[in-house]
């Protein structure tokens, strides 16, 4: 499957569903108008050093620690705040407001939100205390706070996304997931990974991400070698296509081992293994939580759908066309379902979704409806059609296998024979209990005839050990003894020589 596009044309009107992901699945992101205020904070560190004598200051900063400024991972630095606004803004935003990082407060932090440490390591950034250490702690660091907007005039001519307010909800998620995968991939491989592989997110993720909407090449008409067409012919489904096939080929590309890489994400090649990669999707989860949050992920799918869809295929020409546009988001209307999808969509998506219900599909004679996401569990334990076993089997019951709509009849019916079963098997018990238990009392005689045995041998052995011990002690007499006359011997010797 991985062979075949991502986005293909059904039904009267145009639009895309997935051969990737459930269809389910890329519609429960959120579905809104992309270009109304959505607000991103962005987050930087402001790091100092303390030396002795002195206190902590930016100007104390080793080589190796992390800059004035930085990431929260430290793996991008900058000497001013000015060079980090720069740098973080990133294509298609624009500041809330003029003005800079300032520091993030939460409940009563103390000394404005600094937090001390004894180096720059993750571990011990991760180990950090509000309160200083004197003897311990000669880092500081706190979190340093800004509001940016998603901005479409940034990256789009504003006749392009000033008319209809929505799109296919079905091809922008698609495309949402289909970026932040891409960007993921790209980040690269390496020949082992480990978990300190994502303290250098940022500096990886970061310009990799700005080459991605660089390449979206948003807004440009004049570019012949462009994947969009202007070619009323051209269906935006094959449009779409070719920008998957061109991102997957960036994908490839940029994560081709480097010095700089990222993820080891398995030992596959290519892009189209992502989908058998479980590690990959971890990444993906520390991609979309540090640097590619949904809330931009869905602004640039959906800028990039309108840019891509001239012809008005995935979204309408009227302005302001409200609940009548085919493309509004409107909520599922099977009860507890998440899901805000597109009208157009709705009948495709109550075909699959799991909180529809519907008769069992075992057989209309059982009669129970039951949402679709829990039919597996109705039909193996909770469907009066399924076969079951009469619980007396074990013991003997010759039925076997029923219906569980008549098990309590059976039940009711064979009572006097269940409980027969049920006498001979338990007096079958009490004559196993019974030989266990004479075993048992034989098994006691046995262990005390061996322990009358064993003492005996015991008494025995400390007597022979005690005379042994007695015979040891007169022959070391005897042994001194002929050693003091040897030398008395030997002495009279001597004397006589002389």
């Amino acid at each position: 499957p991985c062979q075949e596009p991502i986005f293909v044309k059904r039904c009267t009107v145009t639009h895309f569903t997935s051969l990737e992901f459930s269809h389910q699945s890329m519609m429960t992101m959120e579905v809104s108008q992309p270009w109304e205020e959505k607000i991103l904070e962005i987050e930087i560190y402001e790091n100092e050093r303390a030396w002795i004598g002195g206190g902590f200051s930016k100007k104390g900063l080793l080589p190796n620690d992390w800059s004035r400024y930085s990431t929260t991972d430290g793996s991008i630095g900058w000497k001013t705040v000015e060079e980090a606004s720069n740098i973080m803004l990133g294509k298609g935003c624009k500041w809330i407001e003029e003005g800079r990082f300032t520091p993030a407060t939460v409940g009563e932090e103390i000394e404005e939100g600094w937090n001390y440490a004894r180096d720059f390591t993750m571990n011990a950034i991760q180990n950090a205390k509000s309160k200083r250490n004197v003897a311990l702690h000669w880092v500081r660091f706190r979190r340093l706070v800004r509001k940016k907007r998603l901005n479409p005039s940034e990256l789009l001519q504003p006749e392009i996304y000033s008319l209809c307010s929505y799109c296919d909800s079905v091809a922008k998620s698609k495309l949402s997931q289909l970026l932040l995968e891409t960007l993921t991939f790209a980040c690269g491989r390496m020949e082992t990974a480990t978990s300190n592989n994502l303290h250098f997110l940022y500096r990886v993720a970061v310009p990799a991400k700005a080459k991605l909407i660089d390449l979206m090449e948003l807004g440009n008409k004049d570019d012949k070698n462009h994947v969009r067409s202007r070619d009323d012919k051209v269906q935006a489904s094959e449009t779409l296509n070719r920008l998957h096939q061109k991102l997957e080929d960036f994908a490839n590309t940029e994560s081709r081992p480097h010095n700089g890489a990222l993820f080891c994400h398995s030992n596959r090649n290519t892009f189209n293994d992502r989908r058998y990669d479980g590690i990959f999707q971890e990444h993906c989860v520390a991609v979309s939580s540090k640097v590619f949050p949904p809330a931009e992920r869905d602004f640039l799918a959906g800028l990039i759908v309108r840019d891509y869809d001239p012809h008005f295929q995935l979204h309408c020409n009227q302005p302001n066309c409200g609940s009548s546009c085919i493309f509004c988001p409107v909520p599922c209307p099977n009860e507890g379902c998440p899901v805000l999808i597109s009208s157009v969509h709705v009948a495709t998506h109550d075909k699959d979704c799991g909180f529809k219900v519907i008769p069992c599909t075992r057989s209309s004679e059982c009669g129970e409806l039951v949402r679709r996401n829990q039919m597996e569990i109705h039909l193996q334990k909770k469907c009066v059609l399924r076969e079951v076993t009469c619980p007396f089997s074990p013991i003997g019951c010759s039925n076997g296998i029923m219906l569980a709509k008549d098990l309590e009849k059976h039940l009711v019916d064979h009572t006097s024979p269940h409980l027969l079963l049920s006498m001979n098997r338990l007096m079958e018990h009490q004559s196993v209990i019974k030989k266990l238990n004479e075993r048992v009392i034989n098994l006691e005689k046995e262990n005390l005839n061996l322990s009358t045995i064993m003492e005996a041998q015991k008494e025995a052995s400390n007597s022979q050990i005690l005379k042994l011990n007695k015979e040891i002690n007169g022959l070391n007499k005897k042994l001194q003894n002929i050693e003091k006359t040897s030398k008395t011997e030997m002495k009279r010797i001597r004397n006589r020589l002389d």
